[in-house]
């Protein structure tokens, strides 16, 4: 199948372009510049540029990248792939922690100027794209420059060199990732707690710290209840020894998110054997939709409240 679609990478570039400037026209004759609805084509109009792009430019790739010498065409290619990744990606990831994850990503990565100018690139990367595979259909392979190992050859010296980093090299990365990942909504918003029931736990820890008892039933969704009694225990012992509950409920979570990246990376090399699917299954836990759901859920009942 891939083979039958490669041989027309060159019509999806054009197509994804000419898609593109349908709907960029389209989106300026119909709505008023940087309104929503202008956006929001926009925004779709960049993502249909950029997925047709990017795989005829993957699918190039794909086809020469073990025999073919890095100083040729396909390093053009390579380039332009890697100027359309980074712009759609840079684009959406800033919308994302812009608003704290509260965008859709499809249809919402452009929010203000700067995400604009970062989606921009996409055009220039996917000029690139077109012309080197332009290139390769016309010669039926790229056009070398000079001979020089191939991709292949790079990508294995690559995975030796990554093969002899330590492992907890790898999950300190990992930690570092997760916690980021999660703290950036509690950093944003450093003087507020993110969400109504970090109201609640600070006034448990605090009611603990008051009056330490080792069981008890506490006011929780308009009733009182028996929690379990870590969530008193260890963010009201702090409290007592002089630790604001506030600051706790601000790294903690954030903390347990990074744990637990680590704890899949560990789970996934002991498994796998491999550092890089290791790494790759701790990015998948930590940007899964229900962990960034969760940041965009606490930032906008927050918001609500506020």
């Amino acid at each position: 199948m891939l083979g039958v679609v490669s041989r027309f990478r060159v019509l999806i570039v054009a197509f994804s372009v000419a898609v593109f400037v349908f709907l960029f026209g389209f989106a300026n004759l119909c709505y008023v510049p940087w309104s929503v609805g202008w956006l929001r084509l926009v925004d779709l109009a960049f993502w249909v540029l950029s997925m047709g792009s990017m795989f005829a430019g993957f699918v190039e790739f794909w086809l020469f990248w073990r025999g073919c010498s890095v100083l040729s065409t396909l390093l053009i290619d390579v380039v332009g792939l890697g100027v359309v990744v980074f712009a759609r990606f840079s684009s959406a990831i800033y919308s994302l922690l812009k608003t704290s994850f509260y965008v859709q990503v499809v249809g919402g990565s452009i929010v203000d100027e700067v995400s604009y100018r970062l989606i921009s690139f996409a055009t220039i990367g996917s000029l690139i794209i077109f012309s080197s595979t332009s290139l390769s259909t016309w010669f039926r392979k790229p056009v070398v420059f000079a001979e020089s190992p191939t991709f292949h050859d790079v990508f294995i010296r690559l995975v030796k060199v990554l093969g002899s980093m330590d492992i907890r090299w790898i999950y300190i990365a990992c930690f570092i990732v997760g916690f980021l990942t999660r703290f950036y909504p509690k950093l944003k918003y450093l003087d507020l707690p993110i969400g109504w029931d970090t109201l609640e736990y600070i006034a448990i820890a605090r009611d603990f710290a008051s009056t330490p008892k080792f069981l008890t039933s506490y006011l929780w969704l308009g009733g009182l209840r028996n929690l379990p009694p870590l969530i008193t225990w260890v963010s009201g012992s702090l409290a007592l020894l002089g630790a604001d509950p506030w600051i706790f409920f601000k790294i903690y979570p954030a903390t347990a998110v990074g744990l637990i990246s680590m704890l899949s990376a560990a789970i996934a090399h002991k498994v796998s054997g491999s550092k890089a699917i290791a790494f790759a299954s701790a990015l998948i836990t930590v940007f899964n939709p229900f962990i960034l759901g969760q940041s965009r859920s606490r930032v906008y009942i927050n918001c609500e409240y506020l």
